[in-house]
């Protein structure tokens, strides 16, 4: 926010709140398409209904292995996304760029 002009405060507040809404929608659709995928190959299903009961955590569940490949690799991706991220962050922009994007 201290990018933004002091006139267009409530403007740059709006498109923080839109980008964030959008991120969240998009990492949660992101991370269930992961999982599926693993659960998919190794199932032959999306469900993780045989999760349930006494047997769910059993070492040699298929349901559960995939499950927690599909978990690792999405953490791994966030962690790779979020990575390049904060190297863009970095990367100084001039002021008439700046304020090419607020005008």
């Amino acid at each position: 926010m201290t990018a933004v002009p002091r006139q267009r405060l409530g403007v740059g507040s709006a498109f923080l709140s839109i980008v964030r809404s959008v991120g969240y929608s998009i990492g949660a659709m992101l991370a269930t398409t992961i999982v599926s995928i693993y659960l998919l190959e190794s199932t032959g299903q999306t469900s993780l209904e045989n999760l349930r009961g006494a047997q769910a955590f059993d070492a040699d569940n298929p349901v559960l292995s995939a499950f927690l490949r599909g978990y690792r690799s999405t953490y791994l991706i966030a962690a790779a996304i979020a990575f390049a991220g904060a190297v863009g962050s970095l990367i100084p922009m001039s002021n008439n760029r700046q304020q090419d994007l607020f005008v």
